[in-house]
């Protein structure tokens, strides 16, 4: 039988074996949504210009390269303004993935649908992405829904692999947009207000 000091110093032995081997851990820093989700009725490229901006200044200052995942769909309005806000993450180091076209469900649509919105997902990414070829292709499903079925789930994951994609889902999820919609209207509604009785003051 160990004695009871022997044994402690048995298990300080084995603790402090296992804390060495522990493997060291790394992060990856995404975005979802680009170029810039609007809430309210903000103005859509200033916001857009200085929240971009914030971001890659914070990531250059602790030198974290990301991947933001690009729904192309929001390029139809203020095209050229919008694009460029993509120009910015590539310039400043950062990957462009295929976050699909339009942000459907893949579980309310068929294969052939959502490998529509793949397609047309990544034609503007791919054109800003030509400076840093050879590049990994990543994609990241709408809400991680891979599909309702087996089958649809492995004849996507083989039509993303014969594009090149690697699947990169996230694994920790802040749903910081639950939380940002209520707080972007309220500063919204709390600016219009400043302004609406800053009117009034000035009128009478």
């Amino acid at each position: 039988m160990l004695k009871p000091t022997l044994l402690i110093v048995l298990l300080m032995v084995l603790i402090t074996s296992a804390q060495g081997q522990t493997a060291r851990r790394t992060m990856a820093v995404t975005f979802d949504d680009l170029p810039y989700v609007n809430f309210g009725n903000g103005v859509y490229i200033k916001n857009a210009r200085a929240a971009t901006a914030k971001i890659l200044s914070t990531l250059k200052k602790h030198k974290v390269p990301a991947v933001g995942f690009v729904n192309e769909a929001q390029l139809e309005y203020s095209r050229e303004e919008r694009i460029a806000l993509l120009r910015q993450w590539v310039e400043s180091g950062m990957i462009l993935g295929n976050h699909t076209y339009s942000h459907p469900d893949f579980n309310t649509l068929t294969v052939e649908q959502f490998q529509e919105e793949i397609t047309k997902g990544d034609v503007v990414t791919r054109q800003l992405m030509r400076s840093r070829q050879p590049y990994q292709l990543y994609f990241r499903h709408p809400m991680t829904h891979t599909g309702d079925t087996k089958e649809k789930k492995e004849a996507i994951e083989k039509f993303l692999e014969t594009r090149g994609y690697k699947v990169t889902p996230h694994t920790i999820e802040n749903s910081d947009f639950i939380f940002n919609v209520p707080y972007a209207t309220a500063r919204t509604m709390r600016h219009l207000r400043s302004v609406c009785v800053m009117s009034t003051w000035l009128t009478r």
